[in-house]
């Protein structure tokens, strides 16, 4: 760092700009010093890497809860579940809706008969593990995210081995409307449908491309429900709002 007028500030006094707590002098001086300006955009970009990769890093994995809400765990790892859900909100939310999701209708077509004997599909309810609300703090869970406005850039979903960047834009050629970019990342995406419902109906689909991108474009504020579907997987994105 160039500027040396900082270190005569308590040590942390970029962290306690960061957290809004720093005295007011030391913020005048960091907002009129190139050099503490950028050494604090790096801080912030550095922190912001470092919670979002520590983020429910101790929480079960959403296939553990699935498992757990289905009676399939052995008793010594159902225990342990159970006791981390009762000081755990993120899971607990999560959990709630899982179960809510079971609970509901399938809203994808019923197999055929052939289809019903071709390979099992592995469904997965995606989590989110990434994306920054507007006081740049890791997002929580997808109801909590589901507030307009309190999700700012591209936001990733973890499902099994498959992860999911999405990012609502602007739709160029419609002002008025919205476009929903994503890109999946996982061991095979060729053939993958993008599929976007709501209401219990599919308003939108697209081919995921070869690279794991896709786009959904004219699209209306709201809630909806990406579902990503292939050869032997179905992710769910439960809530992903479109503002």
């Amino acid at each position: 760092m160039a500027c040396d007028i900082i270190t005569h500030f308590p040590d942390g006094a970029l962290l306690m700009v960061i957290d809004g707590v720093a005295d007011p002098a030391v913020s005048q001086h960091v907002a009129q010093c190139a050099d503490c300006t950028a050494d604090l955009k790096l801080l912030r970009e550095t922190t912001t890497t470092l919670l979002a990769s520590l983020y429910r890093a101790t929480c079960p994995t959403s296939l553990q809860l699935g498992e757990y809400s289905l009676g399939l765990l052995p008793t010594q790892e159902s225990t342990l579940i159970e006791s981390h859900l009762a000081s755990c909100p993120h899971c607990s939310a999560e959990l709630g809706q899982l179960d809510a999701f079971m609970a509901e209708p399938e809203p994808m077509p019923a197999p055929s008969r052939s289809e019903s004997l071709a390979e099992p599909v592995r469904m997965f309810i995606a989590r989110l593990v990434s994306g920054l609300n507007s006081l740049g703090q890791p997002a929580i869970t997808p109801a909590f995210a589901a507030l307009r406005g309190s999700v700012d850039g591209p936001v990733t979903y973890e499902a099994g081995e498959y992860r999911a960047v999405i990012e609502i834009d602007e739709d160029l050629d419609r002002p008025d409307q919205r476009a929903l970019t994503g890109l999946l990342i996982g061991p095979s995406v060729a053939g993958v449908a993008a599929n976007l419902w709501q209401h219990g109906k599919r308003v939108a689909t697209t081919e995921v491309d070869a690279f794991g991108n896709f786009e959904l474009l004219g699209l209306e504020a709201g809630d909806y429900e990406l579902i990503l579907s292939g050869s032997g997987i179905e992710i769910h994105i439960q809530s992903l709002p479109v503002s």
